[in-house]
């Protein structure tokens, strides 16, 4: 979840260089190498914050490495075995960042010198790439009850990921952590579950605000128990807990030993005492899945454990009592 939730420009380029070196299934390695500009307007968003870098255009350039062990019985439907994902992304400017950073900032350059508002161009922003390296750990695991009872179908899941992001001491803004949601922690408003930030507004004199700046630790995972509910429609009904949080540079893992003042800021009602005892957010919930003409469709419902009270920085009204997601694909 690395993306906050405001508008952006972006070009994309994908490109999978080196596929299964090691074809011996069921492990494989992957390298990709991938090249992004995201560009972030102020009208995007109503904070003015350096580390936004509003109106500067930010080139990613990176080669990612995923080594995976995949011992599931099916790539698609998964009934039984696990799947184990290991992932190291860096990305550094000697991969292109700095070369197509420099060529844009030429180009701007000279398109403009005869122009009279030439003189004024050190105030524009400048082109520039970003530094970080990313490590990904993924592993799930599935086992079905079809030897334990008569009606077939009962499948077990769990999902757990963990996650560092080195940004060098620079700050990252897209490439950071973000919770919550359809595809981490269900319960809780999309991207909503991030480390905050105060800043000043676009104007001298408006008030300063809290904005969710994501962050560079991250640890979620869910447990599903997933059964047939009518067949012959492929209705299936999903019973679910997820966990987690993501954590700032000042931040351990847990809040062991280390807590921020930002998060310190955060209260709760916690009578689980998950969040006091764990430093993780948690939700229950349950919903229904459909293999239709159109694919796989997901309609479910989480109730939050761990609900954050009204003035939390960045969630002034709090989380609600419980959130509705639908979408399409699997869980995990």
């Amino acid at each position: 979840m690395r993306v906050q939730d405001v508008s952006s420009s972006c070009i994309f380029f994908k490109c999978q260089i080196i596929n299964r070196i090691l074809n011996s299934y069921p492990l494989y390695f992957k390298l990709t190498y991938m090249a992004e500009r995201v560009l972030l307007h102020d009208n995007s968003s109503k904070v003015r914050q350096w580390n936004l870098f509003q109106n500067t255009p930010r080139y990613t350039t990176s080669l990612k490495a995923n080594l995976t062990l995949d011992q599931r019985n099916n790539r698609i439907n998964p009934s039984r075995g696990y799947y184990l994902d290991f992932s190291t992304e860096l990305a550094l400017g000697g991969l292109g960042s700095s070369l197509v950073s420099n060529i844009e900032n030429n180009i701007s350059k000279q398109s403009n010198h005869n122009l009279m508002s030439s003189g004024l161009l050190y105030l524009k922003p400048k082109a520039s790439g970003n530094n970080f390296i990313r490590y990904l750990t993924n592993a799930r695991f599935y086992y079905d009850f079809d030897n334990w009872f008569i009606w077939k179908g009962f499948i077990l899941k769990k999902n757990f990921e963990l996650g560092f992001l080195n940004d060098f001491g620079n700050p990252l803004y897209f490439e950071n952590f973000f919770l919550g949601g359809l595809t981490s922690l269900r319960g809780y408003a999309s991207r909503s579950i991030s480390t905050s930030k105060r800043v000043s507004g676009l104007n001298p004199f408006d008030k300063k605000t809290d904005l969710k700046i994501g962050g560079v630790k991250d640890i979620h995972g869910s447990l599903e128990l997933e059964f047939p509910l009518i067949n012959f429609i492929k209705l299936n009904a999903v019973l679910f807990l997820d966990y987690g949080n993501v954590y700032s540079h000042e931040d351990n893992l847990f809040f062991a030993g280390k807590i921020s003042k930002s998060a310190s800021m955060i209260k709760v009602n916690d009578p689980l005492k998950i969040y006091d005892t764990l430093g993780l957010y948690s939700s229950v919930g349950f919903g229904f899945r459909w293999d239709s003409p159109m694919g796989l469709l997901r309609f479910e419902w989480g109730f939050p454990l761990v609900k954050r009270k009204k003035g939390t920085p960045s969630l002034p009204l709090g989380d609600a009592p419980f959130s509705f997601e639908f979408g399409g694909g699997t869980s995990f």
